[in-house]
């Protein structure tokens, strides 16, 4: 018998790659009945596991072909500008998260081209240390 914890990794795969799925086509991949899947789902989301329902935007699509990560690090004093900056720029940012480590903050986002991206360094150097690893290719 498969564990319950198998079956709901399985429903958050689906939904995590097609969120609009109808319940019922859901519940064939799965395996399971049309009302025990949304009851699961109901559970899921009642339990905090599903945060919410979003999309994933395709960058290349409006142009931004420059994909990027950059590791961020500010100074104490200087983080209400780099905060400042990062949300006067989020047209370029996916995503922005807060780390540990030697840097405390990373990014990750696209720009429409190189040129575009070296004037977002030059600016962002001016209150943060930062590195840049290039994206070469997504695998799942």
């Amino acid at each position: 018998m498969v564990d319950d914890i198998d079956i709901d990794i399985k429903i958050l795969r689906l939904l995590k790659y097609n969120s609009k799925i109808v319940v019922r086509h859901l519940a064939r991949k799965i395996h399971l009945s049309a009302p025990a899947t949304a009851e699961r789902i109901k559970r899921l989301k009642e339990q905090g596991v599903i945060k919410r329902y979003t999309i994933t935007v395709n960058p290349e699509k409006l142009g931004y072909t420059r994909p990027f990560f950059i590791r961020i690090n500010t100074a104490y004093l200087q983080e209400r500008q780099y905060l400042h900056f990062i949300n006067n720029n989020q047209k370029y940012i996916l995503h922005h998260y807060r780390t540990t480590g030697n840097f405390n903050y990373m990014l990750e986002g696209s720009f429409r081209n190189t040129y575009e991206f070296n004037l977002f360094l030059d600016k962002l150097e001016v209150f943060a240390k930062y590195e840049v690893i290039d994206i070469l290719d997504e695998k799942f």
